[in-house]
């Protein structure tokens, strides 16, 4: 006999049908690591790539999305299927999925900062912007993103026992979250971390580079619309009428 979502292998071990849905998700995964793959090796050949700060950070967010999606799809597919794993196994890729949740939007931040010091800043961007500054500024991202993690699990080594992480279960983020409260600290840090990363980007990019930008450039359109196009010279005065109505 067989369920409707599984069926009965030779040994005696329920085996749980694939639906449609896993499959496409599958196939879009695929498809996001093919083209993330595909920017990474690009990155590597050229050495002006691996050598600027901008390309360098955008690098970081491809590694990052590739680590984030090949991890959340492989917990996918374990709690589809239902398999268990220590709690210790858990608490290890928990970490590293808390992390990497913080880090590609941190990194986006930064590379609006980087900008901003080009742009608004040319003078000191050399100075600014080096080698030793982008993995400084790759380990303060990685700081950052381990704060809201750190928050969470601090609240559940005091509320469990030792005894807890011998167990198996499902690993989920749900496993760390054993109160309500907890589900709702995690959100505010979440929601706090997704304003302030909001309000510097929109700062920075609107106010800071794209309305000062737009200035300029309306100002040397105009410049280059007046040298183009000059207005109209005004008619020639011959000096005749008047004598002529004199004449008259």
């Amino acid at each position: 006999m067989m369920a409707n979502n599984s069926s009965v292998i030779s040994g005696g071990f329920p085996a749980k049908r694939i639906s449609n849905q896993v499959v496409i998700v599958q196939v879009f995964i695929g498809v996001f690591l093919s083209i993330n793959l595909f920017l990474i090796s690009t990155f590597f050949r050229k050495e002006v790539f691996y050598t600027t700060v901008r390309y360098i950070l955008f690098a970081v967010t491809l590694l990052s999305d590739c680590l984030f999606l090949i991890m959340t799809n492989s917990l996918l597919v374990s709690t589809y299927f239902g398999f268990t794993i220590h709690i210790w196994l858990c608490f290890v890729l928990y970490i590293i999925l808390a992390v990497y949740t913080f880090v590609t939007p941190l990194t986006l931040t930064a590379m609006t900062l980087e900008r901003y010091v080009a742009i608004c800043m040319p003078l000191r961007h050399a100075e600014l912007c080096t080698m030793r500054g982008a993995l400084q500024l790759i380990l303060i991202i990685h700081g950052l993103g381990a704060v809201p993690c750190t928050v969470t699990l601090y609240i559940f080594f005091a509320l469990v026992s030792p005894t807890f992480y011998s167990r198996s279960r499902v690993c989920s983020v749900e496993t760390f979250i054993l109160s309500g409260w907890q589900g709702h600290v995690r959100s505010a840090i979440s929601q706090f971390y997704f304003l302030t990363l909001y309000g510097m980007n929109f700062y920075f990019m609107r106010k800071k580079i794209f309305y000062p930008s737009f200035g300029i450039l309306g100002g040397s359109l105009e410049y280059i619309n007046q040298k183009m196009c000059p207005p109209p010279a005004p008619p020639p005065d011959f000096g005749l009428l008047p004598q002529s109505n004199k004449m008259l």
